[in-house]
């Protein structure tokens, strides 16, 4: 099961160099910005992931950014996975995978898992009416994806 999965980093499905720019200019934004006590650059990232959430869960999520990572340890991770390219190792996955994504996510990263689900065999996605990367539980959103990985997973005997 994989939830707002991608095939490609924003690096590697950068189209334009604006693209290009601005998927360098998100890896510098975390280097040069998560230690600060300031969470304007970490809002960045909670904007992306929790578009439509409330103000008391944006700040609850930059607290568990500060503490569940350090700056440089955030700064590895977000640079990493810009240059991540599956897309050759897709088709080579053998198991049942449900892929699932909100549909109206910041960047269009909606498309990214199209991509990654018609490169797995035996994979089905499921678009989830949200913008939110992460589905707080009162997310509408939040009882389809719940539905979908009941329906996926086998039934305990």
């Amino acid at each position: 099961m994989l939830l707002g999965s991608f095939a490609q980093g924003r690096r590697k499905s950068a189209r334009t160099p604006d693209e290009l720019a601005l998927a360098e200019a998100r890896v510098e934004i975390v280097r040069l910005g998560w230690w600060r006590p300031d969470p304007t650059y970490r809002q960045i990232f909670v904007s992306r992931f929790l578009p439509e959430a409330t103000q008391e869960q944006w700040r609850s999520f930059d607290e568990l950014q500060q503490r569940s990572t350090s700056p440089d340890n955030a700064w590895r991770f977000v640079d990493a996975f810009a240059n991540i390219d599956v897309t050759n190792l897709a088709p080579k996955l053998t198991v049942p995978t449900l892929v699932m994504c909100s549909r109206r996510e910041p960047d269009n990263r909606f498309e990214q898992s199209r991509l990654l689900a018609a490169l797995i065999p035996k994979s089905r996605l499921v678009p989830l009416d949200s913008s939110n990367h992460l589905l707080p539980e009162r997310d509408p959103a939040w009882r389809h994806f719940l539905a979908e990985i009941d329906r996926f997973l086998p039934s305990p005997q």
